[in-house]
């Protein structure tokens, strides 16, 4: 009989919580082998389970265990990218150089000559928070605030001398 993948998810937590991850890992690798061979489901749908094994087994410092399951589905399918890239990052805690063998797996992204990579990476720093601020603010802007911080601290101070001024009296 095929489980859901709902059944699944919820046996291979209940596994994890009682066994632990060995355990809850080597229960999903089952649960895949009969997913592959119950037949019901797409290829898409069990690679994204293979990708989703392939994580738990990497959060639960399991990278070989990854790695075996990732190798298996590229097998199947060597354009998956996805699983490229979670097989480097697998191999690179345990096998640096097999890490790098496969990072040379990676195709080619062609970049059109019209853009300038000197903006892009730029860019990255400039689209968190406070970095974003920092740029677009004019420097009068800069000035005008400070003058405005300043004005502030005279006006509490001021009110702090009237303040104890009159309390004295």
């Amino acid at each position: 009989m095929c489980n859901k993948p709902g059944v699944i998810s919820l046996s291979a937590s209940l596994t994890l919580l009682g066994a632990g991850p060995a355990a809850a890992a080597d229960y999903l690798d089952g649960a895949l082998e009969e997913l592959r061979n119950c037949g019901n489901y797409t290829a898409e749908e069990i690679t994204g389970w293979v990708l989703q094994c392939a994580k738990f087994s990497l959060a639960h410092d399991m990278p070989e265990k990854a790695a075996e399951n990732l190798e298996n589905l590229l097998a199947r399918d060597s354009t998956n990218i996805k699983a490229l890239a979670l097989l480097i990052r697998s191999y690179s805690l345990f096998d640096a150089p097999r890490a790098h063998e496969v990072a040379l797996r990676l195709p080619d992204i062609d970049i059109p000559a019209d853009i300038d990579l000197e903006q892009l990476e730029i860019g990255v720093g400039v689209t968190s928070g406070r970095g974003l601020r920092k740029v677009i603010q004019p420097e009068e802007e800069k000035i005008n605030e400070a003058n405005r911080r300043f004005e502030t601290k005279e006006k509490k101070r001021k009110k702090k001398e009237r303040e104890a001024a009159e309390g004295s009296c």
